[in-house]
């Protein structure tokens, strides 16, 4: 059974709706004002901001810098400044930021009740009294 076309009225009437729809929020405005550790790896060209440095945060969130080869390959902490549809912008404010030691406890008992998980399963199937057997079938 084919479908009836869409009138080109109601096409466009939905395709306007739901571009508004999309355009209506941003998703990284919650940052702004925020200091972001930076992982910068690589560069991009864009016929708008021309050449530019792309990092990610600990979330993934795309971040754009002007560029400075130095940077490329290092972690870098930033205040974010602007926030856009698909990335961030920011002020570095510390070029070499030290990392903190996590604590041995930091999973805390979550990592202790997976690790008893773990130890609970069986090396062996047959200790449950469970069979396998493999079959050739072609």
């Amino acid at each position: 059974m084919k479908m009836k076309k869409v009138p080109g009225k109601d096409v466009k009437a939905r395709s306007s709706a739901i571009t508004r729809l999309f355009e209506s929020y941003r998703c990284y405005d919650d940052l702004i004002g925020t200091e972001q550790m930076v992982w910068i790896r690589d560069k991009e060209v864009n016929k708008k901001y021309g050449a530019q440095l792309v990092g990610h945060t600990k979330a993934y969130v795309k971040v754009l810098f002007p560029v400075d080869e130095k940077l490329l390959g290092k972690a870098v902490k930033i205040k974010v400044t602007e926030a856009h549809k698909w990335h961030i912008v920011g002020e570095i404010v510390d070029r070499e930021p030290k990392f903190e030691k996590v604590p041995e406890d930091y999973f805390g008992e979550s990592k202790q009740k997976e690790e008893e998980k773990i130890n609970e399963i069986p090396a062996n199937k047959e200790q449950e009294g469970v069979t396998i057997t493999q079959t050739n079938e072609t």
